[in-house]
């Protein structure tokens, strides 16, 4: 007698579809991760040790998303910013997980080697004993930005009294998308400024 169909199970296609639940509900489970795959929660464990491993999986699926190849010669503010943009390009196409992967010790094998890349970076730029910081630095912002792109378009509410500070600014801002890419590159220009500042002390 033929044994029943089962769905093939691979941890591409388990961090795939835990992603594609936490986009749309904003988190995932063992049991309904299995559900959604058509298999059994045991099923899943021939594949990964567990949740954990999922959530690293998923990581390394964000991260496949920004460019963040070896670097080339060139100026490490134009390495940083394009890294930045990236990758707050691909966090907001997935905020929910934001929250869930901040929760978990990174060991992700490609997330790790994307972060050796721009630790590589800093320190040939002279930043030595500040490169963590910075790198929590930029990622923090990035974080924060990516959040900031999936807003509500009009992020504030219209009903102020006329002729207030914010009324004013409000009034004067795009909205939506505009708004939230002009504020972005304000800050990272900032931010990078900032850090040329410090290493310029640094050096002095």
């Amino acid at each position: 007698m033929a044994r029943p169909h089962q769905a093939l199970l691979s941890r591409t296609q388990i961090a795939d579809v835990a992603l594609a639940l936490i986009d749309r509900e904003g988190r995932f489970t063992i049991p309904r991760l299995a559900d959604e795959l058509g298999v059994h929660p045991s099923s899943l464990y021939h594949h990964v040790s567990g949740r954990a491993e999922i959530v690293e999986l998923i990581r390394d699926r964000v991260a496949d998303s920004i460019t963040n190849d070896r670097p080339k010669p060139t100026a490490w503010a134009d390495y940083v910013a394009d890294w930045i943009r990236g990758y707050r390009a691909a966090f907001a196409a997935h905020p929910h997980v934001i929250t869930l992967l901040t929760s978990q010790t990174v060991v992700a094998d490609h997330t790790i080697a994307m972060y050796e890349n721009v630790a590589l970076v800093l320190e040939d730029a002279g930043f030595a004993s500040d490169v963590l910081p910075v790198i929590s630095i930029l990622e923090s912002y990035a974080w924060g930005a990516a959040l900031d792109l999936v807003a509500p378009e009009i992020a504030w509410t219209p009903d102020l009294p006329r002729g207030t500070p914010l009324a004013r600014a409000i009034a004067n801002a795009p909205i939506g998308r505009e708004r939230a890419d002009a504020a972005f590159e304000i800050g990272l220009a900032l931010l990078v400024t900032g850090l040329q500042e410090r290493l310029r002390h640094r050096q002095a």
